[in-house]
């Protein structure tokens, strides 16, 4: 029985690549090594910030962390939207009494700073973050951590992503996925993925989720997948 729902952050709630390619374009400047273009980035996006630095460059990837968070806490919210839908789903299923939480690679400080300017933090119990746990998705620590702290078994939560990352962690702790194509995978790709399944946006997801596991037949369930 589904008694919480995690969600991922970057891609699955909201868009904050402006400020993510801004926050990168200071750091490669500041230390005076030019930037990767934005496709090379793009692609990286749903690493951990640490692992993103080493594909990216040669330079040592925890200095180049400092500086970037440096600049990015104070600037993260500049261009940063939640994605369609988003905010009439998730006060939708907060509305259900179902305990909602994060899960994210996005450090708790950044994660915070943006939902709270959104309007949205106080939705979720709590926020994993990069820097909460030792091991970043696709390992499954968040996962097993969001667990440990909801006091709840495998299969009575669902994860909510919208990457290849999401969807590994996600079956490495025994936890059912559903997906969005919104973020940085390819729906492609999450098809041929260990996602449940997959969906359009985050409003036909939802619906499917109140209707088919929290037994909400009132809800209708307009599926894409």
């Amino acid at each position: 029985m589904l008694k919480a729902v995690v969600f991922d952050l970057d891609g699955t709630l909201i868009d904050s690549t402006p400020a993510i390619m801004d926050s990168f374009g200071h750091t490669f400047n500041e230390v005076g090594i030019a930037m990767p273009d934005y496709d090379t980035i793009y692609k990286t996006i749903s690493m951990a910030l640490e692992d993103q630095f080493k594909a990216l460059c040669d330079e040592d990837p925890d200095h180049l962390t400092q500086i970037f968070r440096k600049h990015y806490f104070p600037t993260c919210t500049q261009g940063t939207e939640l994605l369609p839908t988003v905010e009439e789903s998730i006060k939708k299923l907060h509305a259900t009494g179902v305990p909602l939480a994060i899960a994210t690679s996005k450090s708790v400080k950044g994660s915070e700073i943006i939902l709270e300017h959104l309007g949205m933090l106080s939705y979720f119990e709590f926020i994993i973050g990069g820097d909460t746990v030792k091991h970043y998705k696709p390992h499954p620590e968040c996962l097993e951590l969001s667990m440990d702290r909801l006091g709840l078994d495998s299969d009575e939560i669902i994860f909510i992503g919208d990457t290849e990352f999401d969807t590994e962690a996600a079956y490495r702790a025994g936890v059912d996925c559903l997906v969005v194509a919104t973020g940085y995978a390819s729906r492609d790709d999450l098809e041929q993925s260990t996602a449940d399944r997959v969906f359009d946006q985050m409003d036909t997801l939802i619906d499917h989720l109140m209707t088919e596991c929290l037994g909400n037949s009132s809800e209708p369930s307009a599926v894409k997948a």
